[in-house]
């Protein structure tokens, strides 16, 4: 299986802004001015697009992580907290420890 590069991918997606059906010397100018370019993965590539629009190809890929799910995550809480499940009760914070100043702390103070 032909695993993909994204350099590739992003140059073509450029150059249908302009063209909604560029050429392979199109994406090939944009990928060459980032230095690494091959041959080889551009075919491959453009194989794979097989004469479809950059819109088809995005449609296409759409449909195929809604059949993978995964939803959407919620993000962690600010303090480390995880939300309470369903029916749940949220886990209580682990008490915090009183500050102490250390000696150097002290020390400094007494610079000043």
């Amino acid at each position: 299986k032909y695993k993909m590069s994204l350099k590739y991918v992003s140059a073509y997606a450029l150059c249908s802004i302009k063209n909604p059906s560029p050429s392979k010397d199109d994406v090939a100018k944009i990928v060459k001015l980032g230095g690494a370019f091959d041959q080889a993965d551009l075919d491959a590539f453009w194989a794979t697009m097989d004469g479809k629009s950059f819109a088809d190809a995005v449609a296409a890929g759409q449909s195929k992580l809604v059949s993978v799910g995964g939803g959407g995550a919620a993000p962690a809480a600010a303090d480390g907290a995880a939300p309470a499940a369903a029916g749940g009760a949220a886990p209580k914070p682990a008490a915090k420890k009183p500050k102490t100043p250390s000696e150097s702390e002290g020390e400094m103070m007494d610079l000043f």
